[in-house]
């Protein structure tokens, strides 16, 4: 399965479950489901702060990941665009 795909499914808070220097493992408290979000720019999806400092995942976008991430922190999925 696709990112783009989850995210259209579950669109909702993920939890940080673990992280590290290349990847930022995302689950879904219900399902369980997990997501693998590598850090570097140029490899798809992002996770990143908003305006108002609570972090995003688009699976769209191709930048550098947050790299100060840790776990039980929540991710709000975004639908892409």
């Amino acid at each position: 399965m696709k990112m783009t795909e989850i995210t259209e499914t579950v669109l909702q808070d993920l939890v940080v479950a673990k992280d590290d220097a290349q990847t930022t493992v995302l689950q879904d408290p219900k399902t369980k489901v997990t997501v693998n979000v590598p850090k570097q720019a140029g490899k798809q999806g992002m996770i990143k702060a908003n305006d108002k400092g609570e972090f995003e995942f688009n699976p769209e976008e191709e930048g550098e990941s947050e790299q100060t991430l840790k776990p039980g922190t929540t991710v709000k999925a975004v639908a892409p665009k």
